[in-house]
C-alpha cells in the first residue's frame, strides 16, 4: 500500500513540475513578445484573434445559413465583440489607474522631501508620521493648495 501511495505521489509531482515548466514557457514567450510587439497579453491576443475570427464569421455567412441561423450567427458574434472590447476597456482602465498610482506615489515622496528639507533628513515613507510631522505636513499641503 505505501508503495502505491508513494508511486502516486512521484506522479503528482512530475505532473506538477511539468505543469510548472510550461507555465514559465509560455510566460517567458508572452513576455517576449509583449516586449517586441509592445502590449500586454490580452492586447497581443486580441489582435491575433480578431482578424481571423471576422474571417471565420465571413465565411460561416457565406456558406448560406437560413435567415435564423444567419441572425444567432450575428448574435453571437456581437456578443464576442462586445466581450472584446470590455477587455480593452479593461487594460485601459488598469493602465491609467497604474499611472495615477505612480503619479501619486511621486507627489507624496515630493512632498515628503520637502517637509524633511529643513533639517536635511528624508524620513522612512513607510512609517507612521507623528502628531508633529502630520501637522506639518497638512498646514504644508494647505500652503501649496492656496488654502494658507
Amino acid at each position: 500500500m505505501n508503495t502505491i501511495n508513494t508511486e502516486i505521489d512521484a506522479e503528482a509531482d512530475g505532473e506538477i513540475e511539468g505543469l510548472l515548466a510550461t507555465v514559465t514557457k509560455m510566460t517567458a514567450e508572452w513576455e517576449r513578445a509583449r516586449k517586441v510587439m509592445g502590449g500586454t497579453a490580452t492586447e497581443i491576443a486580441t489582435g491575433w484573434l480578431t482578424p481571423r475570427y471576422l474571417v471565420a464569421l465571413r465565411g460561416r455567412l457565406a456558406s448560406g445559413p437560413d435567415e435564423a441561423e444567419r441572425f444567432k450567427l450575428l448574435r453571437l458574434a456581437a456578443g464576442d465583440v462586445t466581450l472584446l472590447q470590455r477587455g480593452g476597456v479593461w487594460v485601459g482602465r488598469l493602465h491609467l489607474e497604474r499611472e495615477k498610482f505612480k503619479f501619486q506615489k511621486k507627489r507624496r515622496q515630493d512632498l515628503m522631501g520637502k517637509l524633511s528639507g529643513a533639517n536635511g533628513k528624508r524620513r522612512d515613507l513607510n512609517e507612521p508620521m507623528t502628531e508633529g510631522e502630520l501637522k506639518a505636513f497638512v498646514d504644508k499641503v494647505d500652503e501649496i493648495m492656496g488654502l494658507k
